[in-house]
């Protein structure tokens, strides 16, 4: 990571107010993610002009966002064929009902998948997803794999699966991810050397059969420094009965959320309340696994290169 390479965002917009408050909270979001990451050593300069000049650079990221019609502003639609004539990565933000894409926006932007802001939690999807990976300041591939007993957690971790990779995740789940004759057992462990993050579903049967298998991921992600995150439940069904759930054997410090009863169907499927707070953890969580990760890196490197004699800025 080049600290001292320029990374810019341009804000193109119509300057209503409700898209500049908008804006206010998209950089106060980049700034305290930044700040998280890197401790304040890496900046992002702001703009709402994109200039002509070579100034521009492959770090620049550009959010086009309205919530006015702008069909006719000849001066964002002439900004909008310089930051394609730069090749630059632009996300056209919506901030009203998709459906009237087409009758605020310029058709320039027709082409374009946009996002629609929906609330402000989504700020920070725009900033972790898009803006941060876009400039190489994140992992732009970000890897997790699922892990889940299949006699109860299977509807619960192919949901997970499916919302995971509309997040653009690169999800391992074995029932989609794995070749048929492969060895199951053999392709996941490959699978977490690969990812930073696991996820397990600590439903009734995973617990109860304490399955070889979940104790060697669990076991193998702690020894090769694997972020593990544990969806818990608070109770379990047993017929007409809700039973307390319990703890899967030997996991008692590590990360664990716990879903209440009015958040999850008896399939164990996360309902649509508690979804948002789900993801919002999986952020969070993987966040602080590849920022530790990073930390461990630069401090490993450090340490080599003191053992050369060679001086180093902490």
């Amino acid at each position: 990571m080049n600290e001292n390479a320029e990374h810019r965002v341009y804000f193109l917009s119509d300057g209503a107010p409700k898209t500049e408050k908008v804006i206010q909270a998209i950089k106060q979001n980049i700034n305290q993610q930044l700040e998280k990451l890197y401790s304040g050593k890496i900046k992002i300069s702001f703009h709402t002009y994109l200039e002509t000049e070579s100034k521009v650079t492959k770090n620049a990221v550009v959010l086009f966002l309205a919530s006015t019609d702008v069909h006719e502003n000849t001066q964002l639609i002439k900004q909008i064929e310089l930051v394609q004539s730069k090749n630059l990565f632009l996300l056209a933000v919506m901030l009203f009902d998709e459906k009237q894409f087409k009758n605020y926006f310029p058709e320039i932007l027709y082409p374009y998948n946009a996002y629609p802001l929906k609330n402000g939690g989504a700020i920070q999807e725009i900033v972790s997803e898009y803006i941060l990976p876009e400039m190489g300041l994140t992992e732009k591939d970000r890897k997790v794999l699922v892990s889940y007993r299949r006699t109860d957690g299977f509807f619960a971790a192919s949901q997970l699966f499916h919302e995971l990779a509309e997040k653009r995740y690169s999800v391992f789940l074995d029932q989609y991810s794995a070749k048929k004759g492969m060895d199951i057992q053999k392709e996941i462990k490959r699978n977490l050397q690969d990812k930073a993050f696991m996820i397990f579903l600590e439903t009734q049967d995973a617990v109860k059969s304490l399955s070889p298998w979940i104790v060697e991921e669990i076991m193998f992600s702690a020894q090769n420094h694997i972020g593990v995150l544990i969806i818990s439940y608070k109770t379990w069904k047993k017929g007409n009965k809700q039973l307390p759930s319990e703890q899967f054997p030997g996991t008692a410090g590590l990360p664990r959320l716990e879903l209440q009863t009015d958040e999850y169907e008896d399939d164990y499927t996360i309902k649509e309340n508690a979804m948002e707070k789900v993801l919002s953890m999986i952020d969070l969580c993987h966040s602080d696994v590849l920022l530790r990760r990073r930390k461990d890196f630069f401090y490993g490197v450090q340490k080599h290169l003191e053992e050369f004699g060679v001086k180093t800025l902490t």
